[in-house]
């Protein structure tokens, strides 16, 4: 019994247990919530164009879907890779681009583009670290702008 991350086929249970060998790489764990609204986590990796969904299982039935039988998430290439995935059953108005029932943060650019232009890129070395100096912004060997 629980809520799991399932595929458009519902023979999924079939297909996946194949896959992994475990049903339990689907399942949705309890998440402590800030708000103390059931809330649910799973660590997956999304591809983009993807089309999932969450049901609930109950005594090795299906028995409810989310959003619905007929409607699936699609996975774009912002909500691809490895993500936590955050579930409601009740659902969170604030999570409309994914029915309202999911949440899956957005993928973030590194920080530094790879742009050809005047701009030089120079390395610096301060306390120990390599930064990058850029159009007048230090960024980590990374990318990631430095605050």
């Amino acid at each position: 019994d629980g809520y799991y991350w399932c595929g458009t086929d519902l023979n999924w249970f079939a297909t996946q247990l194949m896959k992994s060998g475990s049903l339990n790489d689907y399942l949705f764990a309890p998440n402590q919530s800030l708000d103390g609204k059931e809330e649910y986590k799973l660590t997956a990796t999304l591809t983009s164009g993807d089309q999932m969904k969450v049901v609930k299982v109950e005594g090795n039935a299906l028995k409810q879907y989310y959003p619905s039988r007929d409607d699936n998430f699609v996975i774009d290439a912002d909500h691809a890779g490895q993500k936590d995935i955050y579930f409601r059953p009740q659902g969170n108005t604030e999570w409309t681009d994914f029915y309202g029932f999911l949440w899956i943060e957005a993928s973030q650019g590194t920080g530094l583009d790879n742009n050809a232009d005047d701009v030089k890129a120079v390395k610096i070395m301060r306390d120990g670290q390599f930064y990058i100096l850029k159009g007048g912004k230090i960024f980590s060997i990374t990318g990631q702008l430095v605050k």
